[in-house]
């Protein structure tokens, strides 16, 4: 019983929901007139009418202080495009040291040494009987 009611509840919103695709009989599709060719006019030698540019403070024709006042606010607390740009190189900038500390890192040093000994040795000067004479040279490197 329950399998037929649920069958008839798939059926009757499979009937619904498709029927919502079909189009009545008397439908026809509307006409988009479309030229045959597309003409460039300005190639041709034809001149197209240039619109003057907008009056950047188109605002004032509306002759209303307060939109004056509340224009003259918003664009005294606006940055410019220069310091706008700056700050675009400056967060890239940011992004790219950020980017760079999760990269492994490669360093290396290297030391050379060169000790010369005096004439009586190094075991003279310490009291000491045996002179060791001639120069000590050490080299050290290491890298991470």
């Amino acid at each position: 019983m329950r399998r037929a009611v649920r069958a008839g509840w798939v059926a009757g919103f499979a009937w619904v929901w498709l029927g919502g695709c079909t189009v009545g009989p008397a439908f026809h599709a509307p006409r988009a007139d479309m030229p045959a060719a597309w003409h460039d006019v300005s190639a041709h030698g034809g001149g197209v009418a240039l619109v003057a540019r907008p009056d950047p403070l188109w605002w004032r024709m509306f002759r209303d202080p307060v939109l004056d006042a509340l224009v003259a606010r918003a664009m005294a607390g606006n940055p410019g495009f220069e310091e706008n740009a700056a700050r675009v190189v400056q967060a890239r900038e940011q992004e790219a040291a950020q980017r760079a500390a999760g990269l492994p890192e490669l360093g290396a040093s290297a030391r050379y040494t060169r000790e010369r000994l005096g004439e009586a040795g190094l075991f003279s000067v310490l009291g000491g009987r045996a002179a060791a004479r001639g120069s000590r040279r050490s080299w050290a490197g290491s890298a991470a």
